[in-house]
Protein backbone atom coordinates (compact mmCIF):
# COMPACT_ATOMS: atom_id res chain seq x y z
CA UNK A 1 0.00 0.00 0.00
CA UNK A 2 2.63 2.27 0.71
CA UNK A 3 4.48 1.42 -2.54
CA UNK A 4 1.32 2.68 -4.24
CA UNK A 5 1.34 5.86 -2.47
CA UNK A 6 4.48 6.66 -3.38
CA UNK A 7 5.88 8.33 -7.10
CA UNK A 8 7.10 5.84 -9.22
CA UNK A 9 8.76 7.88 -11.26
CA UNK A 10 11.34 10.65 -10.31
CA UNK A 11 9.14 13.49 -12.35
CA UNK A 12 5.81 11.96 -10.30
CA UNK A 13 8.02 12.52 -6.97
CA UNK A 14 9.56 16.03 -8.18
CA UNK A 15 6.59 17.03 -8.82
CA UNK A 16 4.83 15.68 -5.48
CA UNK A 17 7.20 17.69 -4.09
CA UNK A 18 6.41 20.62 -5.26
CA UNK A 19 3.03 20.09 -4.67
CA UNK A 20 3.28 20.37 -1.15
CA UNK A 21 5.94 23.28 -0.53
CA UNK A 22 3.48 24.84 -3.05
CA UNK A 23 1.04 24.12 -0.73
CA UNK A 24 2.67 25.03 2.34
CA UNK A 25 3.66 28.52 1.15
CA UNK A 26 -0.11 28.89 -0.15
CA UNK A 27 -1.88 27.74 2.57
CA UNK A 28 0.29 30.55 4.86
CA UNK A 29 0.00 33.03 2.12
CA UNK A 30 -4.05 32.47 2.17
CA UNK A 31 -4.33 32.13 6.10
CA UNK A 32 -2.35 35.69 6.26
CA UNK A 33 -4.37 36.96 3.76
CA UNK A 34 -8.07 36.07 5.15
CA UNK A 35 -6.67 37.17 8.89
CA UNK A 36 -5.42 40.28 7.60
CA UNK A 37 -8.93 40.86 5.66
CA UNK A 38 -10.74 40.04 8.29
CA UNK A 39 -9.11 42.69 10.93
CA UNK A 40 -9.46 45.46 8.06
CA UNK A 41 -13.39 44.62 7.66
CA UNK A 42 -13.63 44.69 11.41
CA UNK A 43 -11.58 47.89 12.06
CA UNK A 44 -13.99 49.64 8.85
CA UNK A 45 -17.14 48.20 11.14
CA UNK A 46 -15.32 49.90 14.03
CA UNK A 47 -15.26 52.91 12.04
CA UNK A 48 -18.89 53.07 10.98
CA UNK A 49 -20.43 52.51 14.34
CA UNK A 50 -18.01 55.04 16.24
CA UNK A 51 -18.97 57.63 13.46
CA UNK A 52 -22.57 57.02 13.88
CA UNK A 53 -22.21 57.60 17.65
CA UNK A 54 -20.15 60.67 16.86
CA UNK A 55 -23.05 61.85 14.89
CA UNK A 56 -25.66 61.32 17.00
CA UNK A 57 -24.03 62.43 19.87
CA UNK A 58 -23.70 65.71 18.09
CA UNK A 59 -27.11 66.15 18.29
CA UNK A 60 -27.28 65.70 22.13
CA UNK A 61 -27.44 68.30 24.64
CA UNK A 62 -26.96 67.88 28.33
CA UNK A 63 -28.82 70.88 30.17
CA UNK A 64 -27.72 72.48 33.69
CA UNK A 65 -30.51 70.79 35.34
CA UNK A 66 -29.21 67.47 34.08
CA UNK A 67 -31.73 66.55 31.59
CA UNK A 68 -30.92 65.70 27.62
CA UNK A 69 -32.19 67.35 24.88
CA UNK A 70 -32.07 65.80 22.03
CA UNK A 71 -32.04 68.22 18.56
CA UNK A 72 -34.00 66.21 16.13
CA UNK A 73 -32.45 66.81 12.39
CA UNK A 74 -34.39 66.93 9.54
CA UNK A 75 -34.29 63.06 8.14
CA UNK A 76 -33.14 61.37 10.80
CA UNK A 77 -34.13 58.22 10.45
CA UNK A 78 -30.51 57.33 9.62
CA UNK A 79 -29.20 58.73 12.19
CA UNK A 80 -31.90 56.95 14.82
CA UNK A 81 -31.38 52.96 13.00
CA UNK A 82 -29.61 51.48 15.79
CA UNK A 83 -29.22 54.25 18.26
CA UNK A 84 -29.44 54.76 21.48
CA UNK A 85 -29.66 57.08 24.11
CA UNK A 86 -29.42 56.69 27.83
CA UNK A 87 -29.61 59.43 30.47
CA UNK A 88 -27.94 57.28 33.47
CA UNK A 89 -29.41 54.00 32.72
CA UNK A 90 -32.80 55.37 31.30
CA UNK A 91 -33.30 55.13 27.27
CA UNK A 92 -34.55 58.43 26.55
CA UNK A 93 -34.18 57.34 22.76
CA UNK A 94 -34.14 53.86 21.07
CA UNK A 95 -34.90 52.02 17.88
CA UNK A 96 -37.56 50.50 16.76
CA UNK A 97 -37.56 46.46 15.82
CA UNK A 98 -34.31 45.83 17.96
CA UNK A 99 -33.86 42.44 19.18
CA UNK A 100 -34.18 41.38 22.91
CA UNK A 101 -30.23 40.30 22.84
CA UNK A 102 -29.21 43.65 20.91
CA UNK A 103 -31.35 45.79 23.15
CA UNK A 104 -29.72 44.08 26.32
CA UNK A 105 -26.34 44.12 25.12
CA UNK A 106 -26.78 48.20 24.50
CA UNK A 107 -28.28 48.56 28.40
CA UNK A 108 -25.20 46.75 29.84
CA UNK A 109 -23.42 50.17 27.75
CA UNK A 110 -25.02 52.47 29.39
CA UNK A 111 -22.92 54.92 31.44
CA UNK A 112 -19.57 53.03 30.02
CA UNK A 113 -17.21 55.36 27.83
CA UNK A 114 -15.64 54.64 24.84
CA UNK A 115 -16.15 51.49 25.01
CA UNK A 116 -16.69 48.35 21.97
CA UNK A 117 -19.40 45.49 22.31
CA UNK A 118 -20.72 42.11 20.42
CA UNK A 119 -23.91 41.06 20.04
CA UNK A 120 -24.88 37.65 18.79
CA UNK A 121 -28.68 36.91 17.97
CA UNK A 122 -30.60 37.58 14.80
CA UNK A 123 -27.43 38.26 12.97
CA UNK A 124 -23.89 39.92 14.19
CA UNK A 125 -23.94 43.41 15.74
CA UNK A 126 -21.21 45.72 16.88
CA UNK A 127 -21.96 48.30 19.71
CA UNK A 128 -19.87 51.89 20.37
CA UNK A 129 -20.39 53.67 23.88
CA UNK A 130 -19.85 57.52 23.42
CA UNK A 131 -20.34 59.44 26.48
CA UNK A 132 -22.25 62.46 26.83
CA UNK A 133 -20.30 64.99 29.03
CA UNK A 134 -22.37 67.30 31.37
CA UNK A 135 -23.37 70.82 30.92
CA UNK A 136 -20.00 71.90 32.79
CA UNK A 137 -17.79 69.03 31.55
CA UNK A 138 -17.50 67.78 35.36
CA UNK A 139 -18.60 64.45 34.42
CA UNK A 140 -20.81 61.63 32.40
CA UNK A 141 -24.45 62.97 31.58
CA UNK A 142 -25.65 60.66 29.20
CA UNK A 143 -24.69 57.86 26.38
CA UNK A 144 -25.18 57.23 22.72
CA UNK A 145 -24.88 53.78 21.67
CA UNK A 146 -24.83 53.15 17.96
CA UNK A 147 -24.83 49.19 16.45
CA UNK A 148 -23.68 48.27 12.95
CA UNK A 149 -24.28 45.30 11.31
CA UNK A 150 -21.45 43.05 11.12
CA UNK A 151 -23.39 40.76 8.67
CA UNK A 152 -22.33 42.12 5.09
CA UNK A 153 -18.36 42.37 6.39
CA UNK A 154 -18.80 38.79 7.26
CA UNK A 155 -20.33 37.87 3.47
CA UNK A 156 -17.61 40.12 2.47
CA UNK A 157 -14.88 37.57 4.38
CA UNK A 158 -16.82 34.29 3.92
CA UNK A 159 -16.51 35.39 0.22
CA UNK A 160 -12.89 36.04 0.05
CA UNK A 161 -12.09 32.70 1.97
CA UNK A 162 -14.02 30.78 -0.63
CA UNK A 163 -12.31 33.10 -3.12
CA UNK A 164 -8.90 32.52 -1.76
CA UNK A 165 -9.42 29.41 -1.26
CA UNK A 166 -10.44 28.34 -4.76
CA UNK A 167 -7.66 30.31 -5.94
CA UNK A 168 -5.20 28.30 -4.22
CA UNK A 169 -6.84 25.14 -5.58
CA UNK A 170 -6.15 26.43 -9.28
CA UNK A 171 -2.79 27.66 -8.06
CA UNK A 172 -1.44 24.30 -6.67
CA UNK A 173 -3.01 22.63 -10.05
CA UNK A 174 -1.37 24.75 -11.77
CA UNK A 175 1.94 24.17 -10.40
CA UNK A 176 1.78 20.57 -10.16
CA UNK A 177 0.96 20.53 -14.07
CA UNK A 178 3.49 22.87 -15.18
CA UNK A 179 6.64 21.27 -12.76
CA UNK A 180 5.57 17.93 -14.47
CA UNK A 181 6.01 19.42 -17.69
CA UNK A 182 9.27 21.31 -16.72
CA UNK A 183 10.69 18.31 -15.17
CA UNK A 184 9.70 16.06 -18.29
CA UNK A 185 11.12 18.60 -20.48
CA UNK A 186 14.39 18.28 -18.72
CA UNK A 187 14.45 15.35 -18.06
CA UNK A 188 14.23 14.73 -22.18
CA UNK A 189 17.67 14.48 -23.37
CA UNK A 190 19.15 12.32 -20.27
CA UNK A 191 16.35 9.88 -22.02
CA UNK A 192 17.74 10.10 -25.18
CA UNK A 193 21.14 9.94 -24.17
CA UNK A 194 20.52 6.62 -22.26
CA UNK A 195 18.88 5.08 -25.23
CA UNK A 196 22.04 6.36 -27.21
CA UNK A 197 24.46 4.95 -25.19
CA UNK A 198 22.51 1.74 -25.23
CA UNK A 199 22.20 1.62 -28.98
CA UNK A 200 26.10 2.24 -28.84
CA UNK A 201 27.02 -0.58 -25.94
CA UNK A 202 25.69 -3.08 -28.73
CA UNK A 203 27.28 -2.09 -31.53
CA UNK A 204 30.85 -1.03 -30.10
CA UNK A 205 30.38 2.26 -31.86
CA UNK A 206 33.22 4.76 -32.24
CA UNK A 207 30.72 7.97 -31.44
CA UNK A 208 31.08 9.51 -28.30
CA UNK A 209 28.85 11.99 -26.31
CA UNK A 210 31.30 14.55 -25.45
CA UNK A 211 30.19 17.30 -23.46
CA UNK A 212 30.54 20.99 -25.78
CA UNK A 213 27.11 22.49 -25.92
CA UNK A 214 25.79 20.90 -22.44
CA UNK A 215 24.87 22.03 -19.46
CA UNK A 216 27.22 20.91 -16.16
CA UNK A 217 24.52 18.51 -15.13
CA UNK A 218 24.81 16.48 -18.40
CA UNK A 219 28.18 17.10 -19.57
CA UNK A 220 29.15 15.10 -16.07
CA UNK A 221 26.58 12.47 -17.24
CA UNK A 222 28.03 12.39 -20.72
CA UNK A 223 31.63 12.21 -19.39
CA UNK A 224 30.58 9.13 -17.44
CA UNK A 225 28.99 7.39 -19.90
CA UNK A 226 31.86 8.00 -22.68
CA UNK A 227 34.53 5.57 -20.19
CA UNK A 228 31.93 3.57 -19.55
CA UNK A 229 30.89 3.16 -23.69
CA UNK A 230 35.35 3.21 -23.36
CA UNK A 231 35.34 0.38 -21.13
CA UNK A 232 32.67 -1.75 -23.02
CA UNK A 233 34.38 -1.20 -26.19
CA UNK A 234 37.59 -2.95 -25.19
CA UNK A 235 35.65 -5.70 -23.47
CA UNK A 236 34.16 -6.57 -26.87
CA UNK A 237 37.22 -5.92 -28.69
CA UNK A 238 39.19 -8.51 -25.99
CA UNK A 239 36.33 -10.67 -26.84
CA UNK A 240 36.53 -10.84 -30.20
CA UNK A 241 40.31 -11.07 -30.55
CA UNK A 242 39.96 -14.14 -28.38
CA UNK A 243 37.12 -15.90 -30.17
CA UNK A 244 39.06 -15.30 -33.46
CA UNK A 245 42.57 -16.79 -32.00
CA UNK A 246 40.24 -19.54 -30.49
CA UNK A 247 39.53 -20.56 -34.09
CA UNK A 248 42.16 -20.61 -35.37
CA UNK A 249 44.08 -22.86 -33.01
CA UNK A 250 41.05 -25.00 -33.36
CA UNK A 251 41.23 -25.57 -36.90
CA UNK A 252 44.57 -27.46 -37.26
CA UNK A 253 42.78 -30.15 -34.61
CA UNK A 254 39.32 -30.48 -35.74
CA UNK A 255 40.97 -31.04 -39.40
CA UNK A 256 42.99 -33.91 -38.37
CA UNK A 257 40.20 -35.10 -36.11
CA UNK A 258 38.01 -34.57 -39.57
CA UNK A 259 40.44 -36.59 -41.61
CA UNK A 260 41.07 -39.60 -39.26
CA UNK A 261 37.30 -40.12 -39.06
CA UNK A 262 36.94 -40.45 -42.92
CA UNK A 263 40.10 -42.67 -42.85
CA UNK A 264 38.42 -44.75 -40.68
CA UNK A 265 35.23 -44.55 -42.74
CA UNK A 266 37.05 -45.37 -45.99
CA UNK A 267 37.47 -49.50 -45.70
CA UNK A 268 37.38 -52.08 -43.03
CA UNK A 269 40.42 -51.39 -40.98
CA UNK A 270 42.19 -54.18 -38.77
CA UNK A 271 42.27 -54.04 -34.67
CA UNK A 272 45.85 -52.61 -34.62
CA UNK A 273 44.63 -49.67 -37.24
CA UNK A 274 42.02 -48.56 -35.41
CA UNK A 275 44.24 -49.06 -32.01
CA UNK A 276 46.15 -46.64 -33.82
CA UNK A 277 43.37 -44.42 -34.82
CA UNK A 278 42.48 -44.02 -31.56
CA UNK A 279 45.60 -43.31 -29.80
CA UNK A 280 45.54 -39.95 -28.64
CA UNK A 281 48.22 -37.18 -30.03
CA UNK A 282 49.70 -34.85 -27.81
CA UNK A 283 49.96 -32.24 -30.70
CA UNK A 284 46.19 -31.32 -31.38
CA UNK A 285 46.09 -31.82 -27.26
CA UNK A 286 48.43 -29.65 -26.15
CA UNK A 287 47.03 -26.67 -28.87
CA UNK A 288 43.59 -27.38 -27.46
CA UNK A 289 44.99 -26.92 -23.76
CA UNK A 290 46.75 -23.63 -25.12
CA UNK A 291 43.53 -22.17 -26.22
CA UNK A 292 41.29 -23.27 -23.65
CA UNK A 293 43.90 -21.91 -20.75
CA UNK A 294 43.96 -18.67 -22.84
CA UNK A 295 40.27 -18.43 -23.13
CA UNK A 296 39.62 -19.16 -19.00
CA UNK A 297 40.29 -15.78 -16.66
CA UNK A 298 44.06 -15.21 -16.20
CA UNK A 299 43.33 -15.11 -12.48
CA UNK A 300 41.60 -18.02 -11.90
CA UNK A 301 43.51 -20.77 -10.29
CA UNK A 302 45.07 -24.04 -12.23
CA UNK A 303 42.58 -26.28 -10.55
CA UNK A 304 40.31 -24.34 -12.43
CA UNK A 305 41.71 -24.41 -15.79
CA UNK A 306 43.03 -28.09 -16.19
CA UNK A 307 39.00 -29.24 -16.26
CA UNK A 308 38.40 -26.58 -18.71
CA UNK A 309 41.18 -27.73 -21.16
CA UNK A 310 39.99 -31.27 -20.64
CA UNK A 311 36.47 -30.24 -21.80
CA UNK A 312 37.88 -29.23 -24.73
CA UNK A 313 39.85 -32.34 -25.36
CA UNK A 314 36.62 -34.30 -24.65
Amino acid sequence: MRRLRTARTLRGRLALMALVAGALWIAVLTTVFNFALDNQLRQQADDVVRTRAEAVGATVEARPDGRLVVREPAQDEALDSGVWIYQGRKAVEKPTGASDPLRRQADLLAEKSHVFADSSGPGSWRLYALPVAKADGSGQAGTVVASVSLDPYRSTADTALVASTALAVALLGGIYLLTRLVVRRALRPVAAMSDQAARWSESAAPERFGSAGRPAELAALAANLDVLLDRLAAVLRHEQHQAAELSHELRTPLARVTAETDWLNSRPRDAAERRASHRPSPTPRRRCGRSATRCSPRSAPASRRRPAAAAFLM
